[in-house]
């Protein structure tokens, strides 16, 4: 019997507790098709088939390994290919991933799907998963750096809908993460870069330090070499800092959070502009964001210098694309809807510590910003 009953005017009035509890585990195993490495095996319940989904942008010969390795351990594995980039992010994609687990006969607990692939695959499978049968597990494989660093390791899943980038989705936590840089070995200069674009923004938003590692190792990124001893170092601290952050406030109830530095205007160059990753608008956003900070009396001139320096020579990008100032505005509105109907808009108070733009930041402000970001100043 419920011992939360109280009775009001005669009738009975029930609180039912209904709290989640869900932890779930990112582990760095390297090499993580390995033969002899069974880490992947003994993820969840040991049963002989599993749903293996595959990002169509993997190269051939990873996905001869992934084969190779069920193969091997005498699983017998249905793949799933889903076309990589945030255009799969849409219902006929989400339809034929839902359509792939009815087909598998998905065991509702015993047989998590496995997702190998990039940020945008693994949201869309994770939103299915999250809602086949109100929740089946699945375990993500991040095969790009900005997966590696962000998407992969946090709980949310998400699909776009009409112009606005992932206003569907869920939390929903994986019942696991592996990390392998081995993954990332054949990414191609763009797509590293890209992901880059998510360890500045830790440095920026959260840690000092992490910053001046960056700045002293900016020209080492030019080899990928994540192998290297200053470069792993680097990516692994990054991916702490993020689960510190993200393990303080997982649900998103603190609207007020540092990770979504880079995350107000960016929404405009990536889904506007022709093709433009998600890192590289990010990038645009944090500086756009360290000048408006710059015009508050925030952040230092210098420190400005220093951020928009170290983008250029990681390779992201500096130069707005040619995007409607509507677009850009649009983007503060639809930001401001979803945190709570406020701006709530981070900017660094200086390197490793942001304040935020709670509901002022004007269109006239906004365009002194943007002629001061055209004018490159920093060079």
């Amino acid at each position: 019997m419920l011992a939360n009953i109280e009775c009001k005017n005669g009738l009975l009035n029930w609180l039912i507790p209904a709290k989640l509890d869900r932890s779930y585990q990112v582990q760095c195993v390297e090499p993580l098709l390995e033969p002899a490495n069974k880490a992947l095996l003994d993820a969840g319940e040991l049963c002989e088939q599993r749903l293996v989904v595959i990002d169509s942008g993997i190269p051939a010969l990873l996905c001869d390994q992934i084969k190779s390795y069920f193969s091997t351990h005498r699983v017998t594995a249905t793949y799933l290919t889903v076309s990589g980039g945030e255009a799969c992010k849409n219902f006929q994609a989400l339809q034929g991933i839902l359509e792939a687990f009815a087909a598998f006969r998905l065991k509702r607990k015993m047989e998590p799907v496995i997702v190998f692939g990039g940020g945008a695959v693994l949201d869309i499978v994770g939103f299915a998963a999250s809602i086949y049968r109100r929740g089946v597990p699945f375990i993500r494989i991040p095969t790009t750096l900005l997966a590696f660093v962000d998407a992969a390791i946090g709980i949310k899943t998400g699909m776009n809908f009409g112009r606005q980038k992932n206003l569907l989705g869920s939390y929903y936590p994986p019942l696991t993460v592996f990390l392998d840089r081995n993954f990332l070995i054949p990414l191609n200069r763009r797509q590293f870069i890209s992901g880059l674009a998510e360890i500045l923004k830790v440095a920026i938003s959260c840690d000092t330090e992490l910053f001046e590692m960056l700045e002293r190792n900016v020209i080492k990124f030019k080899t990928q070499d994540l192998f290297d001893a200053h470069l792993g170092e680097i990516l692994f601290k990054a991916i702490d800092i993020t689960l510190s952050q993200l393990a303080q406030n997982i649900y998103e109830n603190d609207l007020y959070r540092f990770l979504d530095f880079g995350h107000t205007f960016s929404t405009a160059f990536e889904m506007t502009a022709a093709s433009m990753p998600h890192g590289e608008a990010v990038a645009l956003d944090m500086n756009l964001s360290a000048i408006l900070s710059m015009h508050r009396g925030f952040l230092q001139r210098e420190d400005f210098y220093r951020i928009a320096r170290v983008t250029e020579q990681l390779g992201l990008p500096t130069a707005i694309p040619d995007i409607s100032f509507s677009d850009i505005w649009n983007s503060v509105d639809d930001r401001s809807y979803h945190r709570g109907g406020h701006q709530r808009i981070p900017i660094p108070a200086r390197l490793g510590q942001c304040v935020f733009i709670e509901d002022d930041l004007t269109p006239q402000e906004l365009t002194d910003a943007l002629k001061e970001f055209g004018r490159k100043s920093w060079r």
